[in-house]
């Protein structure tokens, strides 16, 4: 009997560590770029007015891209966070929105999406760090800016615990 119980336990366990290796596996797989991957909407498209392309780096020495959209004289700043492997492309819109509206906007790819580093991530861990050198560089570039976050799906989340 006790056999049977630790080989049911084993079982168990080995069942436990593949769906832990799959669940890790499909949270930090980066799709393969396809000739469509090159055609994508950026701020030209949308007639916002000397958007710049950016890098910066993230406290663990990651390098992320992203796009400032500036609004001279403004002193509020919009910092947009895509959800779980989306593009900064995917924030383009409410973005060109908030820029004509008269903020500064940073929209960035988060590490291993769009033009960002590949790196490890996860749901919410290593977003928080993203967005953490996004703000640091967005207040860099706007001296005691009143900062906003707007963000969707897992960029909500990570919004809400970079505010609290």
């Amino acid at each position: 009997m006790a056999g049977v119980a630790g080989a049911a336990a084993l079982g168990a366990a080995g069942v436990l560590i593949g769906a832990a290796a799959y669940a890790t596996a499909r949270i930090n797989f980066r799709q393969a770029g396809d000739f469509m991957s090159a055609y994508t909407f950026s701020p030209f498209e949308t007639r916002v007015e000397g958007y710049e392309e950016i890098t910066f780096r993230t406290a663990d020495g990651l390098r992320l891209s992203g796009w400032w959209l500036p609004h001279p004289g403004s002193q509020r700043v919009v910092v947009g966070l895509a959800g779980h492997r989306s593009p900064k492309s995917d924030l383009l819109g409410i973005g060109s929105g908030l820029w004509r509206a008269g903020n500064n906007v940073l929209l960035f790819d988060g590490r291993s999406r769009g033009q960002s580093e590949i790196a490890q991530h996860s749901l919410a861990y290593y977003g928080l760090r993203d967005a953490e050198a996004a703000v640091a560089y967005a207040l860099g570039r706007v001296a005691g800016a009143h900062l906003g976050l707007v963000g969707f799906s897992m960029g909500a989340s990570v919004a809400i615990l970079l505010a609290a």
